[in-house]
């Protein structure tokens, strides 16, 4: 059926500029303090390939934001991490993230050309994910001014209302990391992963919606991921039971196996709402 806009059912997402914690690599430069400064250019001079490594200090999830000058023909390439990689390490080899000596840096990224004209702004569409990114200018025959390069995180507007005190300060920091985790996952929908597939599986969503009614006290997130998936154009349902009673199957085979692992109860919740309707209770081998 034809769509119609309807009311928004939760708030604007947050916008709130930011600025990159530090400069953590440099090539081709004797210094690029001046990027973080907003009183001062970064001038590149014609025929130069600089690289700088920027490091926001934690994940975030935002619009990347470039303003410069001149530089016609000058190519700004933009990598996004959330960490860097051992260098002839494994394809996944990360380490510490907080370490950057030794490693180079993998993911998506975008290409800006320059114009030559004064004042050029460039911010992409959708935002990206990052800690990390290099910025890797080719210059021409045409010195290249940087005005800024920052970024304008967004995020649906979560508030912290529950608090979590511990005497094991680990427990506390697993407080730290996991509220951020969930801001990073909260957008126009609750995301698996905000750097790779940006995908609201309703596993994931379910855990989210937990997460979000013990730690910021609001049901709107929840009630609109309900609306989105009622609104999927995709057969229902979406995943065929026997496909779920397989894959239940294996996740309990594993589990039995392996019993210092994390608990995996929650797939018969989610197995447990594709049953026949006539079926009240969950299969025992699930």
């Amino acid at each position: 059926p034809p769509r119609t806009l309807v009311p928004r059912s939760i708030p604007m997402m947050e916008m709130t500029e930011q600025t990159f914690a530090s400069i953590r690599r440099v090539q081709g430069l004797d210094d690029a303090g001046f990027l973080l400064r907003a009183d001062r250019d970064l001038v590149i001079g014609p025929n130069r390939s600089v690289t700088i490594l920027l490091d926001q200090g934690r994940l975030t999830t935002a619009y990347p934001v470039v303003l410069f000058s001149g530089g016609r023909g000058s190519e700004l390439r933009l990598t996004y991490a959330e960490s860097l990689y051992v260098q002839g390490g494994g394809r996944h080899e990360k380490n510490n993230r907080d370490e950057v000596e030794g490693k180079v840096i993998k993911g998506n990224y975008d290409i800006i050309v320059a114009d030559g004209g004064l004042n050029r702004r460039v911010e992409p569409l959708w935002w990206r994910t990052f800690r990390y990114v290099q910025v890797e200018i080719t210059t021409q025959d045409e010195a290249l001014a940087l005005h800024r390069l920052n970024s304008i995180f967004t995020g649906y507007p979560l508030k912290e209302k529950a608090s979590f005190k511990s005497d094991r300060r680990i427990m506390s920091d697993i407080w730290r990391v996991g509220w951020h985790t969930q801001r990073m996952c909260a957008g126009e929908v609750f995301y698996d992963c905000p750097y790779y597939e940006q995908l609201m599986y309703v596993g994931d969503t379910r855990l989210e919606i937990l997460a979000t009614y013990v730690s910021a006290a609001t049901g709107r997130p929840v009630y609109h991921s309900y609306l989105v998936v009622r609104r999927e154009d995709f057969p229902q349902p979406p995943t065929l039971p026997e496909e779920i009673i397989e894959m239940a199957e294996e996740l309990s085979a594993y589990q039995k196996t392996n019993t210092k692992t994390a608990n995996i109860g929650f797939c018969s919740d989610i197995s447990h709402g594709y049953w026949n309707a006539d079926q009240t209770e969950c299969p025992a081998h699930v």
